[in-house]
């Protein structure tokens, strides 16, 4: 029996709903790992030994989002969290400098480097931007694809860098509309149960070509 090529699934929050609404295709189609926490940063993200794997192996990171904003403004936390619904709040978007981005994507790029095989990564998913009027702004969207565009220019030569927007459901059209983004979240940053179904798919439909 041909044994598999290994999907492994690299970052935080995202990654770890994404694992438990696998659809059924990937589950047929790799041996699916995850090395994700809640919460997670550069730092603190479980590691594997990545020279260990092969070069038919798929390596799918999302790592960035908890490195966006600046954790505190003023001396007030800039992220909280209400409940009945719970909504994830930002106060201000504030980013941090290129050369601290730059910092961070070098520590995520020194992590992954001796990958052997095809390494993706998705960018920063856009998060907050309509999570309640009190904090709607537009800087709060300009200002993350600002983010994207730097992890973007880092990365591209590197590996295989992927806009979050191409992994989700409906069609350009669609995706272009007011108020798409925040229909397909639950908390103003994470998606549905079902929109990790469909991206799951997408991710086979991208990595899968490799073998299939």
């Amino acid at each position: 029996m041909t044994e598999k090529p290994k999907l492994i699934l690299f970052g935080a929050s995202h990654m770890v709903r994404l694992y438990k609404a696998l659809d059924q295709s990937v589950k047929d189609k790799f041996d699916v790992q995850l090395f994700a926490r809640s919460g997670a940063t550069v730092y603190t993200v479980p590691k594997p030994d990545f020279i260990r794997y092969s070069s038919q192996d798929i390596l799918w990171i999302n790592i960035l989002g908890n490195h966006v904003f600046r954790k505190e403004v003023n001396g007030v936390r800039n992220v909280f969290i209400t409940q009945n619904p719970r909504i994830i709040h930002l106060r201000k978007p504030l980013l941090y400098s290129r050369e601290e981005n730059h910092k961070t994507f070098q520590v995520v790029w020194d992590s992954v480097k001796q990958f052997p095989g095809k390494i993706f990564m998705v960018s920063h998913i856009i998060r907050h931007y309509r999570c309640c009027p009190k904090h709607f702004s537009l800087r709060i969207q300009s200002s993350q694809n600002r983010f994207n565009n730097q992890a973007k220019e880092f990365f591209e030569k590197k590996l295989h860098f992927i806009d979050f927007r191409k992994l989700l459901p409906g069609n350009r059209n669609d995706k272009k509309k007011n108020g798409y983004l925040a229909g397909l979240q639950i908390d103003s940053v994470h998606f549905k149960r079902e929109v990790y179904h469909e991206i799951s798919k997408r991710m086979v439909a991208i990595s899968g070509e490799l073998f299939l």
